[in-house]
């Protein structure tokens, strides 16, 4: 299947029906995109909700094969999960970007509209365009349907945040494993480089979590393990012990595959959680495709 590409701008401000702005609150793999052309928008295919435009014309990007450290998730965030946002602004050509007292969400920024496209083959769940992302104008047309190649894919902003270490792998699917060898050698790199959260990381060297906030001060883990142990204390549980039969019985209990074993397993199968209330993943992040729902 081929990628379309769409030129537009980035935008960190939207505008209501009286005139009055208002800020997003952008965060490490996720942006608002005013599509140049959106009509576009239709070429990609749907696996759920249709996309949807505000009143200014933006919708909000799902950046593929990536996930950046949570600055706002199920109510929590991670620690250091500033630092890939403020990467991504500052490498698309945001300056001066000013933020409400929750240091979350934009009150100004000098430049608004920064020019770049997109390359997307697919809408998500809830009508995000997933997408490899660039900063700048391409040489081809707008509309452009291409076949992307692994050294196009380096060239993204995706692909440099893992090559910087502000971003984990995260694969599903949906993405073809050419693209995904090409994201994995940038990430192995920079793990080896101890590059960003890889000086800090403990996903696959197991961390404590007494409780949330312990895992939201202290400890630097893949961000969909994250999401998951926030919603297990969101839901009112207190003991991480009782995670692992949380996970089974949830619908948040991916499906994937390990690919060094060729095992078809879910999420809960590669987790370890031991007596003294430590959680572990048992394969490294890329690793793993998982399935999309």
């Amino acid at each position: 299947m081929t990628f379309t590409l769409i030129k537009g701008t980035f935008h960190l401000r939207g505008i209501d029906k009286n005139g009055n702005y208002y800020g997003y609150e952008p965060d490490g793999d996720s942006m608002r995109f005013k599509p140049q052309n959106p009509g576009l928008l239709d070429n990609l295919a749907q696996t759920g909700w249709r996309y949807r435009l505000n009143g200014c014309g933006h919708i909000q990007l799902r950046f593929e094969g990536i996930d950046a450290l949570e600055t706002h998730a199920e109510g929590s965030h991670q620690p250091h999960a500033e630092s890939a946002r403020d990467y991504l602004l500052n490498y698309v050509g945001f300056k001066n970007v000013v933020y409400s007292a929750s240091g979350r969400r934009v009150k100004s920024v000098e430049n608004d509209g920064r020019p770049g496209y997109i390359l997307s083959k697919q809408l998500g769940p809830y009508g995000r365009p997933i997408a490899f992302v660039y900063s700048g104008k391409p040489e081809e047309k707008d509309g452009t349907n291409l076949w992307l190649k692994p050294e196009r894919v380096k060239q993204s902003i995706n692909a440099e945040l893992l090559r910087v270490g502000q971003a984990y792998p995260l694969y599903y699917s949906t993405l073809y494993y050419d693209l995904r060898d090409a994201l994995t050698g940038i990430v192995k790199n920079a793990r080896a480089r101890n590059k960003g959260i890889w000086k800090y990381d403990k996903t696959t060297k197991g961390f404590p979590v007494p409780e949330l906030q312990v895992l939201e001060e202290k400890y630097v883990i893949l961000p969909k393990l994250f999401r998951r142990i926030a919603r297990f204390f969101k839901e009112g549980n207190t003991k991480i012990t009782e995670f692992l039969n949380w996970l089974e019985a949830s619908d948040k209990n991916d499906e994937l595959i390990v690919i060094p074993k060729g095992q078809y397993v879910k999420f809960d199968y590669i987790l370890n959680v031991s007596r003294n209330n430590r959680v572990k993943l048992k394969e490294n992040p890329e690793d793993i495709v998982f399935n999309p729902k």
